[in-house]
């Protein structure tokens, strides 16, 4: 199974095939999920993408959209230019912790990664940094300190395998708003996996400058009750069930899983987390 090349806060690696059976059990015998245009607004890792591409499971379409143009700018440069970027990584892959600081600063001297050397920096920095952090400052720049222990930065024939799969799809850097206003989100499974929903501070959620906000949940449950299958990742939490819960959404899933992330002991360890999805396929229209 081919991985993701990123390190992501709330990765979904180990829960991409219970994600997708959501999809799977509202389609019932039929494979009308796997037929449907993918949309998946917070692209991240692109855990359950990869997964479910590799299980035949996407078979009209990917729509793969982020906030952070970095990220989207690094999957172009993957899916158009894997070779050329598989030889920038090489040219970094040697380089050591003593030198973070200083790719760190190459890597926010720019809002966006639109080359393969700034793509292969990117890798590097994301694979060097502390304890699988993403995170930024108000203007925008990267301010996770370097991790400790051996770098392990994926291969060149990880990073060409990652493109296969990129092959056909849309790549788009925009808010979760514009990517589920598209026309043919109403015919689409959706995929979102937001900064979670706490009843508390303690859960680390600010990926982006602006953060993620209760309000922000409620808009991307209204937006996503209108496709026509959906899943929507986040904490089992009061909050999180009452936000969604307006929107029509009910819980389908629901487990603990080992939080990894986090400078503080309290925002890592054993947490809660649940699968919403739409208690029956939306009708095209309604």
């Amino acid at each position: 199974m081919i991985g993701p090349l990123l390190k992501w806060p709330g990765g979904k690696m180990r829960l991409a095939e219970r994600i997708s059976r959501t999809f799977d059990a509202h389609g019932g015998r039929n494979d009308a999920p796997c037929r449907a245009p993918y949309v998946e607004p917070f692209a991240g890792s692109l855990s359950v993408y990869l997964w479910r591409h590799q299980h035949g499971l996407i078979r009209g379409g990917a729509r793969l959209s982020d906030v952070n143009a970095r990220l989207i700018g690094f999957y172009r440069l993957v899916r158009d230019a894997p070779g050329p970027v598989a030889d920038a990584v090489d040219r970094v892959r040697k380089c050591g912790r003593e030198q973070y600081e200083q790719v760190r600063e190459h890597v926010n001297a720019s809002p966006k990664v639109q080359t393969c050397d700034e793509a292969a920096r990117f890798l590097w920095l994301n694979r060097a940094g502390f304890n699988g952090l993403y995170r930024e400052n108000a203007r925008g720049q990267i301010n996770v300190p370097a991790g400790a222990g051996r770098i392990v930065v994926p291969s060149r024939e990880h990073i060409l395998a990652v493109s296969r799969l990129l092959q056909g799809a849309s790549l788009a850097a925009c808010d979760f708003r514009d990517a589920l206003s598209w026309r043919d989100v109403a015919t689409s499974a959706v995929y979102a996996d937001p900064p979670y929903l706490d009843d508390d501070d303690a859960a680390f959620t600010s990926y982006a400058p602006r953060g993620f906000s209760a309000a922000d949940h409620a808009d991307l449950a209204r937006l996503a009750s209108r496709a026509r299958w959906c899943a929507v990742s986040n904490a089992d939490s009061d909050a999180a069930r009452a936000v969604y819960g307006v929107a029509g959404f009910v819980v389908s899933d629901s487990f603990g899983v080992r939080r990894a992330i986090g400078a503080a002991e309290v925002t890592r360890g054993r947490a809660a987390e649940v699968i919403f999805s739409m208690p029956s396929p939306r009708e095209p229209g309604t």
